[in-house]
């Protein structure tokens, strides 16, 4: 009892990342102050409880978790009144805090359709790129991003169910530690302050969004190319496209808010999305190779349909 009432008198970290504003409140000074540095850029001035404005903002929390041992202190994340992540370690509740927001976003945000998936765009065009974890689309966004892309997303595809467009909601770039040599061939600098975990991905740093990305949060993009990726070590990057009936039926199955979307309702407005665009499969390797591949799309090469695009 006497942690939440010291609690309730702290502030809130505001910050304004897309659609939502986000406010953040913690019991230890050392996660809002990460996320703070992390986040600088978009970060608005601290409000108090009663300051909240919770019909528009995504409220997350993080909290001792009841313990009965005091020596192994464990936190829980809390968005919007709700447990999320319970019983995490120290270095586990800034990712946390970070996926919560996501979280949040598929819970109050019903006028998107909700793809996981990857969002960029070049020269006003919008690029997907969808797949599962581990396929190292985040990794991919981040070097598209230092050529120049504007980043929109890499937890996710914001397509507004009646306009068809993506919008932006630009956190910062997950890394996972087997990507950290990349970044620095990239020559992106990292972001971490300690040896951050997160689930299946072990340690993790972040990018920041670039200068570009940050700049009109408002605008939004069509969708003109989706693309599958696939990381394969050591490989030369093979594209292939394939037809957009196929590729609506995939982004269906990673859509994380289909079951409250309505899956018809889903598949038509994919169906609607893949009609729009041009679509493919992309074996990555090379990651300079891979990025020139996928811009060689956006510069609307013709491509045959049957063909096999392998890097030189």
């Amino acid at each position: 009892m006497k942690n939440q009432k010291s609690q309730s008198n702290l502030p809130f970290l505001r910050l304004n990342i897309g659609p939502m504003q986000v406010a953040v409140r913690s019991c230890l000074d050392q996660f809002t102050k990460d996320l703070s540095e992390l986040y600088s850029h978009v970060r608005q001035p601290d409000i108090y409880e009663n300051q909240l404005d919770r019909q528009n903002m995504l409220v997350l929390e993080a909290v001792p978790s009841p313990s009965i041992n005091p020596f192994y202190k464990r936190y829980t994340v809390k968005g919007d009144g709700e447990d999320l992540f319970v019983h995490l370690k120290q270095n586990e509740v800034l990712p946390y805090l970070e996926w919560a927001t996501n979280w949040r976003v598929m819970a109050r945000c019903p006028e998107f359709l909700q793809i996981h998936a990857a969002s960029l765009s070049l020269n006003g065009k919008g690029l997907i790129l969808a797949a599962a974890s581990g396929s190292g689309k985040s990794t991919l966004s981040a070097a598209l991003m230092s050529r120049g892309w504007r980043y929109l997303c890499d937890e996710f595809a914001l397509i507004h169910q009646q306009t068809l467009q993506l919008h932006a909601f630009p956190k910062a770039i997950c890394i996972k530690e087997g990507s950290f040599s990349i970044l620095d061939e990239l020559g992106m600098p990292r972001w971490e302050r300690k040896h951050y975990v997160k689930a299946f991905k072990g340690n993790v740093a972040y990018v920041r969004p670039s200068k570009l990305s940050q700049q009109n949060l408002t605008a939004t993009y069509p969708v003109q190319r989706i693309v599958f990726p696939r990381y394969v070590a050591h490989h030369q990057p093979v594209l292939r496209e394939m037809s957009r009936s196929e590729a609506a039926i995939e982004l269906a199955e990673l859509s994380f808010n289909r079951h409250t979307f309505g899956g018809q309702q889903t598949i038509d407005t994919l169906t609607e999305v893949c009609r729009n665009a041009r679509c493919y499969r992309l074996e990555t390797g090379d990651i300079h190779r891979s990025c020139e591949m996928i811009e060689s799309l956006m510069r609307d090469v013709d491509i045959k349909p049957t063909r096999n695009i392998q890097a030189a």
